[in-house]
């Protein structure tokens, strides 16, 4: 059997006060996730990072951001072996585009513990 390498990449890591440099740290996480496949991401903050276009005060950075991620997550044939996991605890403000099929597919709600 095979190990599989994980990585967790708070959202806010992705961006920078220099238009493009978020989408490129976003490019080459993906590609460095899919040189160690079969792997998992982990992205911790992802309203941050997926908040929907108009929502965010980043303006060209985040449209970037959100561009480059929608640009890595389709085509899911050059991810196989990479499954990518998105953590959130305001679901709302998630850009719709990548609730589409092909990128997040499932959505799971885990509430507070009852006990």
């Amino acid at each position: 059997s095979r190990a599989c390498a994980c990585s967790r990449a708070p959202a806010p890591t992705f961006f920078d006060v220099y238009s493009g440099v978020g989408g490129r740290r976003i490019r080459e996480t993906f590609d460095k996730m899919r040189d160690a496949a079969p792997a998992i991401l982990f992205i911790d903050e992802f309203d941050a990072l997926g908040a929907a276009r108009g929502a965010q005060a980043g303006g060209d950075e985040a449209t970037s951001i959100i561009n480059e991620l929608l640009v890595q997550m389709d085509g899911f044939e050059d991810n196989a072996g990479l499954v990518v996991l998105g953590a959130t605890n305001r679901p709302g403000a998630i850009d719709s585009a990548l609730m589409k099929p092909g990128r997040f597919d499932r959505v799971m709600y885990m509430p507070m513990p009852d006990a």
